[in-house]
């Protein structure tokens, strides 16, 4: 139960070496499989506990690969499934600084779980700057925007998860309770916002002009979301990037 796999093939090649011992009846060799069998046992019982639970498993890996940012993932993985956020953002926390960069969507979201909405954003807004297809990025850093009382950046995050993940239920749910959050009068910048990007598909004008049409009427978290869509249609659009870079320092 407890054997690792990578020693499958050792551990046949022990067993057909103590048939051999036991089939030709020799002594020094029935003696010799005898003390290896009561060592393997002996060292088998020992390490059992360690497998306990991944707390215990991962901390054990860590006493011999303190720079496995894997096992810091993990572990704090199971930390979290423990409740234990203080110690899964501190383990978080080590996975980043050892390499695994992923993990700055897991730390932000047991910040967002405790209510430290900022860090959380913090963290999110970097792993989409290191994956901007990250959708469950986008979707986390939305909610966390809605717990601040930002729903227009909220609902511009739900969108570019859905944008990515058209199926995505939970931003889609997620957008609904923002937009019943929203005065009327912000809806109806929303669906007008909405009604121009249809009108500029029609004309093929660029998501990049009904961006800056929208900074300039001061409706600067629609805006950011144009600005995504033109960037996401064209990477190398640069004004676009630092546009959306003047909209978010207006918030």
């Amino acid at each position: 139960r407890y054997m690792y796999i990578s020693v499958f093939g050792a551990s046949l090649a022990f067993a057909v070496f103590a048939e051999w011992c036991f089939l030709h009846k020799k002594q020094w060799t029935v003696f010799l499989v005898t003390i290896i069998l009561f060592w393997v046992g002996v060292t088998s019982f020992v390490q059992i506990p360690v497998w306990k639970n991944p707390v215990i498993f991962w901390s054990h890996v860590l006493k011999f690969a303190t720079s496995e940012s894997r096992a810091y993932y993990n572990r704090g993985l199971a930390y979290v499934r423990l409740n234990k956020d203080e110690l899964a953002i501190r383990d978080f926390t080590d996975a980043i600084n050892t390499g695994l960069t992923s993990s700055y969507n897991n730390r932000g979201g047991v910040f967002l779980r405790t209510g430290s909405f900022q860090p959380a954003i913090d963290d999110f807004t970097k792993a989409i700057s290191i994956n901007p297809k990250n959708e469950k990025a986008y979707y986390n850093r939305g909610c966390a925007y809605l717990k601040l009382k930002k729903d227009l950046l909220a609902i511009s995050d739900f969108d570019q998860a859905i944008l990515l993940n058209p199926h995505y239920e939970k931003a889609l749910m997620s957008r609904n309770a923002a937009f019943s959050e929203l005065k009327k009068s912000e809806v109806d910048a929303i669906k007008q916002g909405t009604s121009d990007q249809i009108l500029a598909e029609k004309q093929d004008q660029p998501f990049y002009d009904l961006g800056n049409s929208l900074a300039q009427q001061g409706k600067f978290a629609l805006a950011i979301h144009y600005y995504t869509q033109a960037i996401n249609q064209n990477s190398k659009l640069e004004d676009a990037y630092t546009n959306r870079g003047n909209c978010y320092s207006e918030l």
